[in-house]
């Protein structure tokens, strides 16, 4: 079971990275362990047309105003938990969608892994994420649960450092956020073909540190100028 925020999974009618991604993690699990099932629960502002059914892939929206919808959320996995047992929870952040399955947990003892995507010690996120001054109990309160949590995914070598010398979980594993890529390359050219343009992706955010990617870029155009930063 995984909890996530992204509703383009519902749209038929335009393709979703998402759902290609989770439609790609069910194959690989039901190919591992046979009869398994994986489900997503997306937090959405609206409720869908339809629920997804694609393959082992089960997508279900759970909706209703904002403060309500942590309330329904806890309510949806113990009404999934009765029909068929969960296994595995993985909420998408350690925040408000952590802490409920990790309430779930002490109640039923599915295991838990956290995911952070993000650095969750830099000032610049700790400004552009979890707020300042009397909002930063966000992240205090993170910090006091993140050893609640059975293990803990994060996306950088740098950030699993972090946790693991801090002592606030010992069980913490890199997996970076991959991006679906074509299988076979164009002709004329093969997959050790050295790189030539760099291509960044994602939000113009403080948090993206991207000051540092233009620091970089600027390095590395000095010494290979045939190579492009987009």
């Amino acid at each position: 079971m995984q909890i996530g925020y992204d509703d383009t999974v519902f749209l038929r009618e335009a393709p979703s990275d998402t759902r290609v991604r989770q439609a790609l993690y069910a194959a690989l699990l039901t190919e591992r362990r046979p009869g398994s099932r994986l489900t997503l629960l997306v937090l959405a502002r609206r409720a869908p047309r339809a629920a997804v059914e694609e393959g082992g892939l089960a997508c279900i929206a759970v909706t209703g105003p904002r403060p309500l919808r942590a309330v329904a959320l806890l309510g949806r996995l113990f009404a999934l938990h009765r029909r068929r047992r969960i296994d595995v929870l993985a909420p998408q952040t350690v925040f408000t969608d952590g802490w409920i399955s990790l309430a779930f947990a002490a109640m039923t003892g599915v295991r838990v892994v956290g995911q952070l995507h993000f650095d969750l010690f830099s000032p610049l996120a700790r400004g552009a994420e979890l707020g300042a001054g009397l909002w930063g109990w966000r992240q205090r309160l993170a910090l006091r649960l993140l050893r609640r949590f059975d293990e803990l995914r994060v996306v950088s070598r740098h950030l699993a450092a972090e946790i693991q010398a801090r002592k606030l979980n010992p069980r913490v594993s890199v997996v970076p956020v991959p991006t679906t890529m074509p299988a076979t390359f164009p002709a004329g050219k093969s997959s050790d073909a050295p790189v030539r343009t760099v291509l960044y992706v994602g939000r113009l955010a403080a948090q993206k540190n991207l000051s540092r990617w233009l620091r970089v870029a600027c390095r590395i155009a000095d010494e290979e100028p045939d190579v492009e930063f987009q």
